[in-house]
């Protein structure tokens, strides 16, 4: 049988937890808009409602469909069809046998596929360029649909037809949030093992939601490396409902004593297994990610990012956009470097220089121990993966054109991350009470222009694959606020 090919050009992440109340909706729905509005106007994301048991995502959505004629929101629960009608009409096309062995069973899938209209079953909502493929029609029919579908006599049918589906979604969207139904069943797995590339497992601070995400890591991550899709499947736990006014018990449960096992050492076992990881460290990550519980939003189906009218570190809006930055710019929870570990990295590295440059000049001896050090720096550098080994040579002046460019680089991290909360700001600003500070814009264009500028005359003086994809991401998150700062300039942000 032949392997799927890599055709996708987005991402699909799948929003899952093992018990109820987790508050795993509400994330995907506050991703969902952030992406939107953060993305440039050509960037589609897709919101699926999997959940079909227990489906919710609409209603964060109830007064935000854009499309004219449903007027009422029992018109967008009823007429429209969503997931399990897609899946039914798939189903129908599906031939009742298998393909043979040794046949193209991608294809066959394919044939399915390019019968239906996915359009047909998506919605568009008031945010740019945010959809949602809800989870069926609720009509009367709804329940006995859900219920009998055999999702695992289609699977037998067309093994390819998941995995297809995944690449004709990814081609369409730049990001393609799927939220999962929870506990162990044959449409949780299809979420959580053959659709996505990332895997949010939420979950609050006790022992029945987080045996369940635990075990779901090392499943997950065993069957896409027997499996022949070729995407890497990554795992991103995102602690929900964390009470702030609790701080023994949120240290605790976080860290564990004899009695409790901390969710963030069994979190680090659980991924060294699964990843087969010599250590593993996620003390930084969970630092910066924990949804803190807000009591407003036990109530209703209120999406705080277009609710909140600062983005303050207090504020839900700068929660999910740190745990956004996180799975959208780095490739797992433990490889991320921090400003504050650079800092250590360059400080290393002046002291080094500065030794190598104060023993040069006694003697041939102390040549060799010139050597020694600059073989020593260049063996820390590698072990922590910050930058290639040729940076680190015999040569100091290398080492300090070296130490320039990454303190450049990190002061202009700190300014970037400032002028991307201001641009944020103005655009919830913007939404509360529909002016546009024109003014504030084109400061903000212009730093903004001035900044990549100066970016992008960093590359020519470094060849490091560690300063290119630090420079590259900062490049992207520039572009992203320009779009950003277009639409507000131009009344596009609805």
């Amino acid at each position: 049988m032949d392997q799927p090919t890599a055709k996708q050009s987005g991402r699909i992440i799948t929003f899952y937890s093992y018990k109820g109340g987790t508050g795993r909706t509400m994330a995907l729905a506050n991703v969902g808009c952030l992406l939107a509005n953060q993305l440039p106007v050509d960037k589609k994301i897709l919101m699926i409602d999997w959940d079909l048991e227990a489906p919710g995502l609409h209603h964060y959505f109830r007064d935000r469909i854009a499309q004219k004629d449903l007027k009422t929101s029992e018109d967008v629960e009823g007429r429209v069809p969503g997931l399990i009608d897609l899946f039914q009409e798939l189903d129908r096309r599906t031939p009742e046998d298998p393909p043979e062995s040794g046949t193209d069973e991608e294809k066959y899938a394919d044939g399915a596929l390019s019968q239906v209209q996915i359009d047909d079953y998506v919605l568009m909502t008031h945010e740019p360029n945010l959809f949602l493929m809800k989870a069926g029609a609720f009509d009367e029919n709804y329940v006995d649909n859900t219920s009998t579908f055999d999702w695992e006599g289609l699977y037998a049918r067309s093994p390819m037809l998941f995995i297809s589906l995944a690449h004709k979604l990814a081609e369409k969207y730049q990001y393609v949030l799927i939220d999962s139904r929870t506990g162990l069943t044959d449409t949780s797995g299809i979420c959580t093992m053959l659709m996505p590339e990332r895997l949010v497992l939420v979950f609050t601070p006790n022992r029945q939601s987080l045996a369940g995400v635990l075990d779901l890591v090392g499943n997950a991550t065993e069957y896409r490396r027997q499996s022949e899709d070729l995407r890497p499947l990554m795992v991103f736990p995102l602690p929900s409902r964390i009470e702030a006014s609790e701080p023994e018990r949120r240290e605790l449960w976080r860290f564990g004593d004899k009695d409790i096992s901390g969710y963030e050492p069994l979190f680090e076992k659980v991924l060294t297994e699964a990843y087969g990881l010599k250590q593993c460290s996620l003390g930084k990550y969970f630092d910066d990610v924990q949804v803190q519980h807000v009591p407003q939003y036990a109530y209703g189906e209120e999406i705080a990012v277009l609710m909140e009218k600062r983005s303050d570190k207090l504020s839900l809006t700068r929660t999910y956009q740190t745990f956004l930055e996180k799975i959208v710019h780095t490739n797992s929870p433990w490889e991320e470097i921090s400003r504050e570990t650079l800092s250590d990295y360059a400080t290393v590295i002046a002291e080094t220089k500065s030794e190598l440059k104060s023993q040069a000049s006694e003697s041939k001896r102390t040549k060799r121990r010139f050597a020694i050090l600059s073989a020593i720096a260049l063996v820390l550098v590698l072990v922590f993966g910050v930058i290639s080994y040729q940076y680190y040579s015999q040569n100091a002046d290398q080492v300090s054109k070296l130490e320039k460019t990454l303190a450049e680089i990190q002061l202009n991290k700190d300014k970037l991350a400032s002028l991307n909360e201001e641009v944020v700001s103005i655009s919830s600003e913007v939404k509360t009470n529909g002016k546009i500070p024109y003014d504030k814009v084109t400061v903000l264009e212009n730093n903004l222009a001035e900044m990549q500028d100066k970016i992008q005359q960093l590359t020519n003086r470094s060849e490091s694959e560690f300063v290119k994809k630090e420079i590259s991401t900062m490049i992207a998150k520039i572009n992203d606020s320009l779009q950003l700062l277009d639409r507000i300039k131009n009344n596009r942000l609805k």
